[in-house]
């Protein structure tokens, strides 16, 4: 199974910015987007209360959410790494 990690950021985010280098450094793929307030972004907002960003998603190959957190999580970004090699 493939998975898709997206790392949705704000603007001259500095923890979005740390959380993109720990991934590259963490030898994960991703994609970077602009944080959007609709669709699956707000209804994860909503349900978990996030209010710091980035938001990282993580979908497999049928664009089932697997995973989510927000803000820099080196720990998720570890336990993501050990499920992707």
């Amino acid at each position: 199974m493939n998975l898709t990690v997206t790392i949705h950021t704000l603007p001259d985010c500095v923890n979005c910015e740390r959380t993109e280098q720990f991934l590259t450094h963490s030898g994960i793929p991703h994609d970077s987007t602009p944080l959007p307030e609709t669709g699956l972004i707000r209804d994860l907002i909503t349900e978990h209360g996030y209010q710091s960003a980035p938001i990282v998603t993580v979908t497999d190959d049928t664009g089932k959410l697997i995973d989510h957190w927000a803000g820099l999580r080196p720990d998720r970004i570890l336990a993501l790494k050990s499920t992707t090699r």
